[in-house]
């Protein structure tokens, strides 16, 4: 009951400032309670609207006063309607909504009926802190979603610790494939309090080797399955067989910790080192001869299998494999010799050999792929390093 006393006597204030908003300067006076409802004619302003919400709150009929201050907040947005919004909701122990919409009414100080009512809002808003408290929670599971009293505040981590109403707030912790958490916690006034949640995998739904979540990429955490991945990547090798750029496909089928695979790239290679021998007569009648560097480019096809295998576990990053691989190219002419002579024509090129391969899976779901590979045989001895991403 001294709860309800205080909130009443600061609508009575407001309510007299309500009148002075219209016929003049307010005068002290207190409203006076009626047992007939205000008219049910649909008012034609906002201003009629409040007149009528504060009738309404002087009966003690806050939620039906609130409606209205809305309505009115809606058709007119204005620092009054605002804060009688507010004062509605902290009448109905809505102290978050309740502090929100008064804070915000406050921060337009040169409003007349904010500045002429600054007293009672600022106490009105001290009873309202009074009743409020912070909350952080933490949680092993990014993106969890935090339900606070059945309300659902977001997905964590959460940037800033949230204001809620004192006392015992019952909050809980959801995420696909754990179990849910809910638990109660102590909101003291003012003061901030810090819970840590740890979810645990939902048996139910987890797998002997992972979670699974449904759209997800491809993890070869799970039993098994199968990878489609897009891969991008850097190489140095012999003069003919140089990817420098080069982008491709990898289908691969996996058990445990096992894997075949099959993949196929497109490459651009350059030649920046291979050399020739070049001779011609200058001026003079005279023989001479250089060094000459073409610095060739051209595009190549290659395709290769191999076996992959994660030697400590099914669930290690790590993984070796071995492979055997082809690849097909053709250089461009190159431009004549300083001096003339013929230029280098164009012509095929060709590697097969062995493939080894190391590399690691990372991410969240294994979905990237990161592998160092060496390629040696007929006509091809060169390094790659690739990276892909598991759809």
């Amino acid at each position: 009951m001294r709860r309800f006393g205080l909130l009443l006597g600061f609508s009575a204030l407001l309510v007299v400032a309500e009148a002075g908003a219209q016929t003049g300067p307010t005068q002290p006076a207190t409203p006076v309670a009626t047992s007939t409802a205000p008219s049910p004619v649909a008012p034609a302003d906002a201003d009629a609207l409040i007149a009528q919400g504060v009738a309404l709150r002087t009966q003690q009929r806050d939620a039906e006063a609130l409606a209205l201050f809305e309505r009115a907040h809606a058709m007119t947005p204005s620092p009054r309607a605002l804060a009688q919004i507010a004062l509605a909701e902290q009448a109905l122990n809505r102290w978050v909504a309740a502090e929100r919409h008064l804070r915000e009414a406050l921060a337009s100080a040169t409003d007349p009926w904010i500045s002429r009512n600054q007293g009672p809002l600022r106490s009105a808003l001290s009873v309202i802190d009074s009743h409020l408290g912070r909350l952080e929670v933490r949680t092993n599971v990014p993106g969890a979603e935090l339900w606070v009293a059945a309300v659902r505040e977001g997905t964590l981590p959460i940037a800033a610790p949230l204001r809620v109403p004192v006392g015992a707030l019952p909050i809980e912790v959801r995420a696909p494939g754990y179990v849910t958490q809910t638990r109660t916690v102590n909101i003291a006034t003012g003061q901030l309090t810090s819970e840590t949640v740890t979810l645990a995998q939902d048996p139910q739904v987890v797998g002997p080797m992972g979670p699974s979540t449904p759209g997800a990429p491809a993890d070869l955490n799970e039993q098994s399955g199968a990878r489609f991945v897009l891969i991008a990547g850097l190489g140095l090798g012999t003069p003919t067989m140089l990817p420098v750029v080069g982008v491709g496909v990898r289908v691969g089928f996996f058990q445990n910790r096992f894997e075949i695979q099959g993949r196929a790239d497109l490459a651009l290679n350059w030649d920046p080192f291979s050399s020739t021998q070049y001779s011609f007569m200058n001026a003079m009648g005279q023989q001479q001869q250089g060094i000459y560097s073409p610095h060739r480019l051209g595009p190549s096809l290659g395709v290769d299998g191999t076996f992959r295998v994660r030697p400590i576990s099914n669930r290690s990053i790590w993984y070796a494999g071995l492979g055997i691989m082809g690849r097909l190219g053709f250089v461009f002419p190159a431009a004549a010799p300083p001096g003339g002579g013929p230029a280098p024509p164009g012509q095929f090129t060709y590697a097969v050999g062995l493939a080894i391969e190391t590399g690691f899976l990372l991410g969240a779901r294994s979905q990237w792929d990161l592998s160092f590979r060496f390629l040696f045989g007929l006509g091809a001895l060169s390094g790659v390093v690739t990276l892909g991403y598991a759809f």
